[in-house]
């Protein structure tokens, strides 16, 4: 099973990330703030594309259940067809599990 996330409008999937000694050195200095620390997070990725057939099937399920208004995040797992959508209607937070 596979689970997809929407973000940004797009479907993705989290990617295993390789982390060399050396980053991971950078990622646990002090502070945690510091600049090359932040170069090295911008420049890590945390997701991929999903493949147009698993994002076509997210797009179909999430369009089934979706509410109208604003999407705050949303994931389908694959191929079962179950996720969570958290969304806001009206203004009043709602999250659609399926």
């Amino acid at each position: 099973m596979k689970t997809i996330e929407l973000i940004n409008g797009e479907w993705k999937i989290r990617t295993d990330l390789h982390i060399t000694d050396e980053q991971t050195k950078i990622l646990q200095s002090r502070p945690l703030w510091n600049e090359q620390r932040q170069a090295l997070l911008r420049e890590l990725s945390f997701y991929s594309q999903a493949e147009p057939d698993d994002a076509a099937s997210a797009q179909a399920i999430f369009d089934k259940v979706k509410l109208d208004g604003e999407i705050i995040s949303a994931s389908v797992s694959l191929p079962d067809g179950s996720g969570i959508i958290n969304c806001r209607v009206n203004g009043e937070y709602q999250q659609i599990r399926f």
